[in-house]
């Protein structure tokens, strides 16, 4: 052989296993060092696994044309011609990777088989040459330089022993969602690899010893003591946090991944640390800084849409993690469980910074209108549905009353007003559900504007019933006609009054409720004042009292304000009537006292289909919410406006009165009315108000 043949085959020998003098007993690994193949077969870079190999065996990957490579399970007893691990068709390594031998379906190649060796699996949690600290620097303690023994010190504490094939797993075990990540360190003669790859322990404080299986466990070394090695394992959350009482915590992220943009809500590698700082005393002014915890940690949001705090730039934002593991936020007074909020390093690159922030869940009002009913997602859709349907009877009572001159008086203006008002808030409160089921109001100040319109327009609504409820304690109580005439200065006054009264009130509230969370941002306000409109949903928040405050309190008031005027009214009533009823031959009291009866009664009927059904509203704030007797009060409320057509339009008064409208405007629609039937017509609807048919007994008795 020339001399220069023997270079080139001792160069590619040193090329391929680092070593000349070849065992041809022991397969050679397919790809080189620190690589693993990929579902193509390719050799692929990987940072989750490695197959180690003794130094005097070859990388060698088989000499044979792509299409004739064939997959052999790597099984003892089995022979290939090379052994690696194979990564699964995610491109992953946790629970979708296996060792695998390949050979060539070629019978000349494939004379020089091996057989598959022994190969002993162990899951390191940090990377190959580097320890692990704690839970908060974890692989990454930057006081710890790399060290490339640090796999064969860990297979000499756990096997006492180097084997020559070795198939590492790197990372921390995937814990299941009702399992906490716990962590101890435990001295190295405690600590055993048996021959099925279990775990076998005995932790610190503990009599007994445990064994664990390869699946849920980790081990590594301690960085800053060789003796001692960590080992991470997954145990069920009621061990854990209720008897074992540890702080349990959730972590948004991975091990070893944080967040980049908290928008965006992007886990990315990571080497920042993770350390949350614990207080006890949380929720007074002696709170203390708690060094010595250890706590369970579970990863993951669990929750689809979550919202960030920023204590650095909002005070009522500040939060507090206690010796449980709660979240405690001093604005509100609340303690929020894992379950509830997630934590970990956020790096914000549009404002170059990163902070531990803390994640809340956010309970957009689809969530929230379940909690409160039990039902599914397709009764949300059926609640927008019936709002629509409302709507579309509140415009066309609107409509009718509109169409009738004769019943524009200050009791008709004031009930068109009022059923405005209703429209307009039915229609942003089914765009403000409709949003949130179909997340079309994912920006914060859409979802807050819709949110303070819809409540600006039920406050209205509310105000306009209440001027009702006054106006006919007025006519009623004053012994007014209730004949149609021209409208006085003085009635003209009045009504100029109700407008400033209902637009005024509930412009003042909503510019309180927008000013009261301005202020907030800048500390202020304490956040329990605010509403949190458009931040946690496109309503009042359920963690401050803004909606008992800028919502319940007014509503409770004027509702409370409408019973007392009933009451006065009923009163009244009761004594114009005896009164009337010795008048024998005073026919005009006796109609006046009829008209404002009428009128009366229906107002009665309005304040029962709006009123009765609000009052269950707020006192579901204060009993048992979820439960479903409110379900009925709920289904009321989604058919307001069927309820208020049928009782103000749906006569047969009213629609004849529409019909000879409807011919006057449209001739082609009917046949014309001779002069006769229209006077008829006119003394048939002359004294019938907005809500009441009216249509008086002394017209037939002429």
């Amino acid at each position: 052989m020339s001399r220069p043949l023997i270079v080139l085959i001792a160069s590619a020998t040193v090329f391929w296993g680092g070593a000349v003098d070849v065992d041809t007993h022991r397969p050679p690994k397919c790809c080189p060092n620190g690589q693993v193949l990929n579902p193509t077969l390719d050799c692929v870079i990987s940072d989750k696994h490695q197959l180690i190999v003794p130094a005097d065996v070859l990388n060698r990957y088989p000499h044979c044309p792509r299409e004739n490579i064939k997959i052999v399970g790597a099984t003892e007893g089995v022979h290939i011609m090379c052994l690696e691990e194979l990564l699964g068709t995610n491109n992953t390594i946790r629970d979708s990777s296996k060792l695998i031998g390949l050979s060539c379906s070629d019978d000349e190649i494939s004379k020089n088989l091996f057989d598959v060796p022994p190969v002993v699996s162990i899951k390191k949690c940090c990377p190959s040459e580097r320890k692990f600290n704690n839970y908060t620097t974890g692989c990454w303690d930057s006081d710890v330089k790399n060290d490339k023994k640090t796999v064969d010190k860990l297979l000499k504490a756990l096997l006492n022993s180097t084997p020559s094939y070795i198939d590492i797993t790197f990372g921390s075990p995937d814990c299941k969602t009702n399992e906490m990540l716990v962590e101890h360190q435990i001295p190295y003669k405690q600590v055993r690899q048996l021959d099925n790859e279990a775990i076998l322990m005995r932790i610190p404080g503990h009599n007994e010893t445990i064994i664990l299986p390869p699946e849920i466990i980790c081990v590594d070394m301690y960085s800053y003591d060789d003796l001692t090695l960590i080992v991470r394992f997954c145990q069920d959350e009621k061990l854990t946090c209720k008897i074992q009482r540890k702080a349990c915590i959730r972590k948004c992220c991975p091990d070893g991944q944080s967040l980049f943009k908290a928008i965006n809500k992007n886990c990315n590698s990571s080497k920042y640390s993770f350390n949350p700082k614990f207080y006890s005393n949380v929720n007074n002014g002696n709170r203390k800084l708690i060094n010595e915890i250890r706590p369970a940690i579970t990863y993951g949001q669990n929750c689809e849409n979550v919202y960030i705090l920023e204590p650095w730039k909002y005070e009522y934002d500040k939060t507090y993690l206690d010796e449980s593991g709660e979240v405690y936020i001093p604005a509100s007074k609340e303690y929020l469980n894992k379950d509830d909020y997630c934590i970990d390093f956020v790096t914000f690159t549009e404002l170059n910074r990163s902070e531990l922030a803390t994640f809340l869940c956010f309970p957009d009002v689809q969530d929230q209108v379940a909690q409160h009913s039990n039902l599914t997602s397709s009764f949300f859709i059926a609640v927008a549905t019936g709002n629509i349907v409302s709507c579309f009877f509140l415009l066309l009572t609107l409509f009718v009353y509109l169409c009738l001159p004769n019943l524009q008086n200050i009791h008709g203006k004031t009930v068109m007003c009022y059923i405005f008002s209703l429209l307009v808030a039915y229609v942003f409160l089914t765009v403000n559900q409709l949003g949130s089921i179909f997340l079309i109001l994912r920006e914060e100040n859409n979802c807050r504007a819709v949110g303070y319109a819809t409540m600006f327009t039920f406050l209205a609504a509310f105000s306009w019933l209440n001027v009702l409820c006054f106006d006919i304690w007025y006519t009623f109580g004053s012994a007014r006609s209730s004949f149609v005439r021209k409208e006085s200065r003085k009635t003209s006054c009045r009504f100029l009054l109700y407008n400033v009264y209902c637009w005024g009130l509930s412009a003042l509230i909503t510019t309180s409720i927008i000013a009261t969370d301005y202020a907030a941002k800048f500390g202020l306000v304490s956040h329990n004042w605010v509403s949190d409109m458009g931040i946690v949903r496109c309503w009042f928040s359920y963690r401050t009292n803004g909606k008992m405050i800028f919502f319940i309190i007014p509503v409770g008031i004027q509702l409370f304000i409408n019973l007392i005027l009933f009451i006065l009214t009923t009163r009244h009533c009761l004594r114009v009537r005896s009164e009337v009823s010795k008048m024998h031959n005073n026919s005009s009291a006796k109609m006046r006292y009829n008209t404002d009866k009428k009128k009366f009664t229906m107002t009665v009927k309005l304040f029962t289909v709006m009123g009765i059904t609000w009052v269950s509203e707020i006192l579901s704030q204060f009993i048992d919410p979820a439960s479903g007797w409110w379900l009925p009060s709920d289904v009321a409320n989604v058919f307001q406006g069927i309820l208020i057509f049928l009782l103000f339009v749906f006569k047969r008064t009213i629609i004849k009165s529409v019909s000879h409208r409807m011919r006057e405007i449209l001739p082609c629609c009917g046949k014309k009315e001779t002069r006769k039937q229209k006077k008829r017509s006119n003394s048939s609807t002359i004294f019938t108000t907005v809500s009441s048919e009216c249509k008086l007994s002394s017209v037939r008795q002429k």
